[in-house]
C-alpha cells in the first residue's frame, strides 16, 4: 500500500519539480532580460544626446563660416549674403533653421543711417525697435531666407530683451558661439506658435580674435547668428524615425520646469516604463532631457521570459501527464499480477521492472554556448562604454574598455583583441585614424574591426570600410546585433 502511494505521488513530485525549475529559468530570464532593457535604454539616450549634439556643432560650424566671410569681407552687400546664403541649401541641409542672419552693433548716432539703408532695400518706414533709450544698440539688418516669419525680424534690436542679451554678451567676451535660453522668437507671427531659442557667434572687425575681453568688446562689429523653432529643429533631427526606442522632453536648463519646455514627449508615458533625467550642454547652455522608453524597446526584452515560462508549463504538463499514465499502467498491471496469484494460488509473482522505479529522463542542452573571445570596446561616453562591455561579458568573452584613441592601441598592444567594437565619434584622435593604426600592427591583421557610429548613410558606411573597417553598425546598436557579429567571427563552443 505504502509503495502504491508513492509510485502515485512520484508524477506530482516531477510536476512540481519541473515547474520549480521552469519558474526559476524564467525568473532568470526575465532579469537578464531586464538588464538587457536598461542597457539598450541607455544607448538609446545615448544616440539621442549625440545626434542632437552634432546638429547643433554643425549649425555652429556654419555660422563660425558666416562670421569669417563678414571678418575677412566687411563690404560685403545684402545681395552677395543672399547668394551665400541660398547657396548653403538650408531647408535640405539643416532642416529646423529658421535662418541664417547677421545683426549688426551699432551706437545711437548710427541708427538713422542703419534705418535708410533698411528702408532703400523695400523695407519702408522701417525703424530700429524697439527703442530701450540706450546708446549701443543691435539692429538684424540681415536675415536669410527673406521669408514673411523672417521679414517680421527685420530691424529688431535683440539687445533690448534679456535672454538674448545675456547669450550675445556671453558670445561677445568669450569670442565663441553662445546658445541662448528659451525665447519667444519675433518670427512666430501665425497661430502655430513654437518655443524658441537662438545662436549666436561674434564678428569681430578684421581677420583675429582679439586676445582680450576688452578688445574684443572694442572690436566687435555684431554677430552671425540662427533663430531656431525648437519643434521643426527636433522633428529634422528626430522626424525619420519608424520605430523610436525612447520619447523624450527638452526643458531649458539644469531642471524639469514645464515653464522652460522647449520639446514635449509624442506620445503619453505608459506605468512602468523605464524613465530617467539626463543633463547636456552646448555653447554655454545646459538642457534637461527627461526620457521614457517605448514599447518598442521593451516588448523585446521579457519575450524570451514568456516563452520559456509558456513552453516550460507546457512541458511540465506532458511529462506529467506521461509519468501518471505510466503509474496507471504499473498499478493496473501489479493487480492483474495479484488476480492471477489468487486463481492459480502460487507464490507472489513480480513482472519485470513492475516495482523498480521510473527511469529517469535524460536532459540534453541543445542551446549553443557562445565562443569564449577577446573583445575590446572603446567609446568615450563611459555610461555607454561601460553598458555595451557588461552586455559582451554576459555573452560569455573577456572584455577590456578604453574611452579614447591612445587608451586603445595601449590596450591593443596588451590584450591582442580578436574582436574591436569601435566608436568613430572620439575625441582628438577619431575611430578612422585609430582603426588605421591598429591595422598596422602584426598581431591584429585578423582582428575583425567594427565601427559603432550614429550616422548611417551609404557613404558613412562605404567611408568606414575603407578606413579599415570590417562591420558598421548604426547606434543605438542592438545587442542582438552585437552577440549575432561575435558569434560570427568567434564561433559556438
Amino acid at each position: 500500500m505504502v509503495a502504491l502511494v508513492r509510485k502515485s505521488m512520484a508524477p506530482w513530485v516531477a510536476l512540481a519539480g519541473f515547474l520549480a525549475l521552469t519558474l526559476a529559468a524564467a525568473a532568470l530570464l526575465r532579469s537578464s532580460a531586464r538588464m538587457r532593457g536598461h542597457a539598450r535604454f541607455a544607448r538609446a539616450q545615448s544616440d539621442v544626446q549625440d545626434r542632437i549634439l552634432a546638429r547643433l556643432q554643425t549649425d555652429a560650424a556654419l555660422l563660425g563660416g558666416v562670421a569669417a566671410l563678414l571678418a575677412a569681407h566687411p563690404e560685403t552687400s545684402a545681395g552677395q549674403f543672399h547668394s551665400y546664403v541660398e547657396r548653403l541649401d538650408l531647408a535640405v541641409r539643416q532642416p529646423g533653421l529658421q535662418g541664417v542672419g547677421f545683426a549688426r552693433r551699432l551706437r545711437r548716432t548710427e541708427s538713422a543711417q542703419v534705418e535708410a539703408d533698411l528702408q532703400s532695400r523695400g523695407f519702408a518706414g522701417m525703424r530700429i525697435w524697439p527703442d530701450a533709450g540706450r546708446e549701443e544698440r543691435s539692429a538684424i539688418v540681415w536675415l536669410e531666407p527673406l521669408e514673411r516669419g523672417n521679414r517680421a525680424a527685420i530691424g529688431y534690436d535683440m539687445s533690448t530683451e534679456p535672454t538674448r542679451r545675456e547669450a550675445m554678451e556671453r558670445a561677445r567676451d568669450t569670442g565663441a558661439a553662445a546658445l541662448s535660453g528659451k525665447v519667444k522668437l519675433v518670427q512666430e507671427i501665425d497661430v502655430s506658435e513654437q518655443a524658441g531659442f537662438l545662436l549666436y557667434v561674434p564678428v569681430y572687425r578684421g581677420n583675429m580674435v582679439p586676445a582680450t575681453v576688452a578688445e574684443r568688446r572694442e572690436a566687435l562689429a555684431g554677430w552671425a547668428y540662427s533663430p531656431f523653432r525648437a519643434g521643426d529643429l527636433f522633428s529634422g533631427i528626430f522626424g525619420g524615425e519608424s520605430e523610436p526606442l525612447v520619447d523624450f522632453q527638452v526643458y531649458d536648463g539644469l531642471e524639469v520646469n514645464p515653464a522652460r519646455l522647449l520639446r514635449d514627449s509624442r506620445v503619453p508615458p505608459q506605468p512602468g516604463a523605464l524613465s530617467e533625467t539626463q543633463q547636456m550642454g552646448f555653447a554655454g547652455r545646459a538642457w534637461t532631457l527627461a526620457f521614457i522608453a517605448l514599447p518598442a524597446l521593451e516588448m523585446g526584452s521579457l519575450a524570451p521570459a514568456a516563452a520559456t515560462l509558456l513552453g516550460g508549463l507546457f512541458v511540465s504538463l506532458l511529462l506529467f501527464r506521461l509519468a501518471w499514465l505510466e503509474v496507471r499502467a504499473r498499478a493496473r498491471a501489479e493487480e492483474a499480477v495479484g488476480e492471477l496469484r489468487r486463481l492459480l494460488r502460487e507464490p507472489p509473482v513480480n513482472l519485470p521492472g513492475a516495482t523498480a522505479n521510473a527511469t529517469p529522463i535524460e536532459v540534453r542542452n541543445v542551446s549553443p554556448r557562445a565562443g569564449h573571445g577577446r573583445v575590446l570596446v572603446v567609446d568615450d561616453n563611459v555610461d555607454a562604454a561601460s553598458t555595451l562591455a557588461e552586455a559582451v561579458r554576459l555573452d560569455g568573452h573577456e572584455v577590456r574598455v578604453a574611452h579614447d584613441g591612445p587608451d586603445a592601441l595601449a590596450q591593443a598592444d596588451g590584450f591582442a583583441p580578436q574582436v574591436v567594437l569601435l566608436d568613430i565619434g572620439l575625441p582628438g584622435m577619431d575611430g578612422y585614424e585609430v582603426v588605421r593604426l591598429l591595422r598596422q600592427r602584426p598581431q591584429l591583421r585578423g582582428t575583425l574591426m567594427v565601427a559603432l557610429t550614429g550616422f548611417g548613410q551609404e557613404s558613412d558606411r562605404e567611408h568606414a570600410l575603407r578606413a579599415g573597417f570590417d562591420e558598421h553598425l548604426i547606434k543605438p546598436v542592438d545587442l542582438d546585433t552585437v552577440h549575432a557579429v561575435l558569434r560570427r567571427r568567434l564561433g559556438a563552443a
